[in-house]
């Protein structure tokens, strides 16, 4: 595990596809490009005078999908808005604060954005939190007497801490509130399920499972598995034989992971 300290000044453009539900002095909205993402997420906009409005969202995204993506956060944005002509409508400049938390990773892409790689969320996951604030412009479209559409784009500055994990070595602890003999079960599945891969998937050329700990021990299950090379790995963690024994026999029992992947030079 690595722990990194990042401060970045960044352009940070949020565009806001939101649609709202209003009256004179209060607006319920959703964000569209974090509905398509499967983002839980909400917001409230109240009229504060004239052409002041105080706008509060917030979404969270707790779920791991197919291939072990992750794509978990909340975050939690307060915006202070001036409207130029009346409030709910037209243009508006805001000056807003966010934090949050977030557990990405394994996001397969090629993407350089502002000097920032985000690459390496192919293979590696991150976990922190984070806080910022920007100032913002966007526009709000009067549809009918019920709707509106709004767009947005916010320039800011963000500082966040985070945890990066490499992912073959694994500590996994299993979720709390089983008993013993209901661990004991867990962990002989994990076993049997990750060790039946061996010879069934390319690339693989040994895998174990550890569930007989020490006392002393943090963890409940230590996986050691090695590859012909990186390629291998990858192929691995995305194989459907590995995805249908993690869906079934890991994934659900799993309270924490940790991870190391790891060249051997001196043989395996």
């Amino acid at each position: 595990m690595k722990k990194n300290k990042l401060k970045l000044y960044a352009i940070m453009i949020f565009v806001l596809l939101c649609t709202e539900v209003h009256c004179q002095k209060v607006a319920i909205k959703s964000n569209l490009l974090y509905d398509v993402t499967a983002t839980v997420n909400a917001g409230i906009e109240v009229g504060l005078a004239p052409k002041w409005t105080f706008d509060l969202s917030a979404n969270y995204n707790g779920w791991t999908f197919s291939h072990e993506r992750k794509w978990k956060h909340w975050l939690l944005q307060p915006e202070g808005r001036y409207w130029f002509c009346d409030r709910f409508a037209g243009h508006f400049v805001g000056v807003h604060a966010l934090g949050g938390q977030y557990n990405i990773g394994n996001l397969n892409n090629h993407i350089s954005f502002l000097g920032t790689d985000l690459s390496v969320l192919s293979d590696r996951r991150y976990q922190g939190w984070f806080a910022g604030g920007g100032i913002a412009y966007g526009y709000a479209w009067i549809l009918n007497k019920r709707w509106n559409l709004e767009a947005e784009l916010g320039l800011g500055w963000i500082y966040t801490r985070y945890d990066s994990y490499p992912c073959t070595q694994c500590g996994t602890k299993i979720a709390d509130g089983k008993s013993e003999e209901e661990k004991k079960k867990i962990k002989e599945g994990v076993k049997s399920g990750l060790e039946g891969l061996k010879g069934r998937i390319p690339g693989l050329l040994d895998i174990r499972v550890q569930i007989d700990s020490l006392a002393s021990s943090n963890a409940d299950i230590m996986l050691d598995s090695s590859f012909e090379n990186e390629e291998a790995l990858k192929e691995y963690a995305v194989h459907p034989e590995h995805v249908k024994v993690a869906d079934n026999n890991v994934r659900p029992f799993m309270d924490v992971r940790m991870c190391m992947d790891y060249e051997s030079r001196g043989g395996v």
